[in-house]
């Protein structure tokens, strides 16, 4: 399970990663020379949010646009912290496949089959554990 949830997030990062270039390719850099609008460092399209229950106090037009600007300019910020911590959880999922794959070859055909024989047994005990319900009790057969 967690081997795919890990192949999973590298799959989304790669895809991702392929949208943010037809994304960067397709955007124009903004007017002004505003360095933060360049297709380069924004990761994607980011969303710019007023913080919860902002809409509701009965903000004025101008209070909404700078608050707006505020926000974007943070947004902005967390949506590339997000976008790295994306590419380094890839990065770390090849890494620790290269690695097993490393070690890997370094054994006999007896420890291979071996190694296959107790993974197949660990992924049957993650089955019948998720095939059980949450408190515990064995499901009539």
């Amino acid at each position: 399970m967690k081997r795919r949830i890990e192949t999973l997030l590298c799959v989304l990062a790669l895809l991702a990663t392929g949208v943010v270039a037809a994304h960067a390719q397709q955007q124009k850099p903004a007017a002004g020379g505003d360095e933060q609008a360049t297709p380069k460092q924004l990761p994607y399209v980011v969303r710019v949010r007023l913080p919860n229950y902002f809409g509701q106090i009965g903000l004025t037009r101008e209070q909404r646009t700078e608050l707006r600007k505020v926000c974007e300019r943070f947004d902005r910020k967390i949506a590339e912290i997000r976008w790295r911590i994306a590419q380094l959880q890839a990065e770390l999922i090849r890494l620790r496949n290269e690695k097993e794959k490393a070690c890997e070859e370094m054994l006999d055909d007896v420890q291979k089959q071996r190694l296959d024989q107790l993974r197949k047994r660990a992924a049957e005990r993650r089955r019948s554990r998720r095939a059980q319900p949450a408190d515990g009790a064995v499901q009539p057969q």
